[in-house]
């Protein structure tokens, strides 16, 4: 049975209803952002996989991961930088200033939900020179060859237009397979 509602009290209770839904996002997204600080510092990135694709460009093919285990839903991975040089037991290459490392940035824009874990493939092209000293010094290394890598990672949040995106750094050593 519907009460019949005059409609000032139709706009009354209309209003009310809005001012209460209102509220409660309000006290929803204070809490998400109460979050944001403490959940920066429990982020994780990591390389776990580094691959050399030969070909014509031929290709550095790196899997990174990306672990957000806090209770904050509004990060996203805007871009990531990667900056590598190879090592085996007695050497290296791209590790001077005359042999600069392979660096390659890649926007992209991959949400980071709370409790989650993300995977993706970053692809850098290598020139024609890097692709023959790369195979050359692996061929030489007996394929025991790791990569340094430099991975920066730029995380957003609605905070971006104020301070811009958060860059983390981080360094790692992986088998080049």
């Amino acid at each position: 049975m519907l009460i019949p509602l005059g409609r000032r009290a139709f706009f009354s209770y209309l209003f009310i209803i809005l001012g209460l839904s209102s509220s409660i996002y309000i006290v929803i997204a204070a809490l998400n952002y109460d979050q944001l600080y403490p959940s920066l510092g429990q982020l994780e990135f990591q390389v776990t996989g580094l691959s050399y694709q030969s070909g014509s460009p031929a290709y550095l093919q790196s899997t990174l991961k990306f672990m957000n285990p806090s209770v904050y839903t509004g990060f996203v991975v805007s871009q990531v930088s990667l900056d590598i040089y190879f090592f085996n037991s007695s050497a290296a290459i791209f590790a001077t200033p005359l042999d600069p490392t392979i660096s390659h940035s890649q926007i992209l824009n991959t949400q980071l939900p709370s409790h989650s874990e993300t995977s993706v493939q970053v692809s850098a092209r290598l020139e024609t020179g890097q692709a023959s000293e790369l195979q050359d010094f692996y061929k030489a290394s007996s394929g025991n060859v790791t990569g340094h890598i430099r991975l920066t990672v730029h995380v957003s949040t609605f905070l971006d237009a104020v301070t811009g995106a958060i860059s983390m750094e981080q360094f790692q050593n992986v088998t080049l397979t």
